[in-house]
């Protein structure tokens, strides 16, 4: 009996997202600096890495997006409940 798991956001401020994404880059670049900084290779491969990954990822999350209103949130939410009870 494996589910699904859901994840619904009823709010998020677009300052918040702005956050977000901010410190995925920074972290990021973080990485890739550490990476010259201390003339590690492997660092830099492994950063690169992970920036086409982080990139692969949002370009798919965009595409399978699906947000609701509050009123079909809170629908989807019910249907849920109903299930587990």
């Amino acid at each position: 009996m494996s589910e699904k798991t859901e994840i619904i956001v009823v709010h998020e401020s677009v300052l918040a997202s702005y956050l977000k994404d901010i410190a995925s880059v920074g972290s990021l670049t973080a990485a890739v600096g550490l990476g010259i900084w201390l003339d590690s290779s492997a660092l830099q491969w492994v950063a690169g890495l992970l920036w086409i990954v982080i990139i692969l990822t949002v370009s798919f999350k965009s595409t399978n997006d699906k947000r609701m209103t509050i009123a079909d949130a809170r629908k989807r939410l019910d249907e849920i409940e109903a299930r587990l009870k």
